[in-house]
């Protein structure tokens, strides 16, 4: 039920970000040259067991990529906001597997080599949209 909620409310915002697109780029909109984009909310998620690894690709594909999918002959930019490492567990998202790894004050776990992974899997996917770091 919530899964269904979600995938029509991304689908509004597609839909939304599409025609503000496509008006910011026709002639009746009088703007120059508009950069427009969208800032996505990304992060290295680890599975923990057989069940996460098996439903990792297709949580990926709803919430890491579903929107752009769906917007990126409309954008002009991507912005990438990198929010660490999530193990997950099955129930829930948990912040951390091991007690060596560093928390950052919003619970997330610091992991630069995770965002190089991040980075380098959305230019592979997305290899003519410019980047804004």
């Amino acid at each position: 039920f919530a899964s269904r909620r979600y995938a029509t409310a991304m689908a509004h915002v597609g839909q939304a970000h599409t025609a503000f697109y496509d008006w910011a780029h026709s002639l009746e909109s009088g703007l120059q040259e508009p950069r427009i984009g969208v800032a996505h909310a990304v992060a290295l998620h680890k599975a923990s067991g057989l069940f996460q690894r098996l439903a990792k690709k297709r949580i990926s594909s709803v919430f890491q990529y579903g929107l752009i999918d769906d917007i990126k002959g409309h954008l002009d930019w991507l912005g990438l906001s990198y929010h660490g490492k999530w193990i997950d567990g099955g129930d829930a998202l948990a912040p951390t597997d091991t007690p060596t790894e560093e928390i950052s004050e919003t619970g997330e776990i610091l992991c630069p080599q995770g965002l190089l992974k991040v980075l380098l899997k959305f230019h592979r996917r997305y290899p003519h949209t410019d980047p804004a770091l």
